[in-house]
């Protein structure tokens, strides 16, 4: 599914793929070369203060490419910083279409997917569309700005059930155009969320602000990268331990709760086999 998604997309900011290898037990899929780190990197790797301004031309390229995700009926259903890599001339590129999935109607019923900071409150209960991008990126932006995320917690029960609430406090050190379009990006009801479209044309990205971003949130913003990267160092080491017997075990008990066979474990089929 994701070779035939990035057949089909073609735009500037979304990472090109060239080809694919197979193997017995691979797929090999050749991309283009992102060096220039992720987001995140971008930012806290800065040596002079970082401003809104700079923050809304990041944003508003990434914005264009899930726009033209979106004219092709394509829902990415995973955007996040670790999801926004720079090239060599410091153009920022969508990667990991993993999760794209072309809708088949509006707001239909899916699987629950995607990472939980950044899911939309429809996307919890199973039916959604689009908008669920839009909601991802307000996401971002509020963390870009904040160096916090709009709704948080401990494990994904609570950051969920927060989600569904759907409240959260406007940072006031932000500008208001920023407020303006976070209040549309991350309305709960989707059916009144803004689309991209609308995201472009707001004063945010048309008259941007040279208000610069405080040491507290690039601080924060450092927090947040360690803490993504001796995750993901502790999982590789952890599965670099498991003896092939228990891998065995995992993939069969995968297998078992995975009864649609799509490889993606979404809420229902865990409810159900807890």
């Amino acid at each position: 599914n994701e070779v035939e998604i990035l057949h089909k997309v073609d735009h500037p900011h979304i990472a090109k793929y060239f080809e694919t290898y197979d193997e017995p037990n691979y797929i090999y899929m050749v991309m283009e070369l992102l060096p220039g780190g992720e987001l995140y990197d971008k930012i806290i790797d800065n040596l002079t203060p970082f401003t809104e301004k700079e923050a809304s031309q990041i944003v508003y390229k990434c914005i264009k490419a899930l726009n033209h995700c979106h004219d092709l009926n394509i829902i990415h259903r995973d955007p996040k910083p670790e999801n926004i890599v720079f090239d060599a001339e410091k153009e920022p590129k969508i990667i990991d279409f993993g999760l794209a999935i072309d809708q088949p109607k509006e707001n239909c019923w899916m699987d629950s997917v995607g990472s939980p900071y950044y899911m939309a409150p429809e996307m919890l209960f199973g039916k959604y569309g689009k908008e669920v991008d839009v909601w991802s990126m307000g996401v971002i932006i509020f963390q870009l700005l904040t160096g916090e995320y709009p709704f948080d917690g401990y494990t994904p029960a609570t950051i969920a059930e927060k989600i569904r609430i759907g409240s959260f406090d406007m940072p006031k050190n932000i500008s208001k155009n920023a407020q303006d379009l976070l209040s549309g990006m991350l309305e709960y009801r989707y059916d009144r969320r803004m689309n991209f479209k609308d995201c472009l044309e707001h004063p945010w990205f048309t008259k941007p602000t040279d208000v610069k971003i405080n040491f507290e949130t690039i601080n924060r913003l450092k927090a947040y990268k360690a803490q993504s990267v001796l995750k993901e160092a502790v999982m590789n080491q952890l599965i670099k331990q498991l003896s092939p017997q228990v891998t065995k075990q995992l993939r069969e008990q995968f297998d078992a709760i995975d009864t649609d066979k799509n490889g993606i474990l979404d809420i229902k089929e865990l409810e159900q086999a807890a």
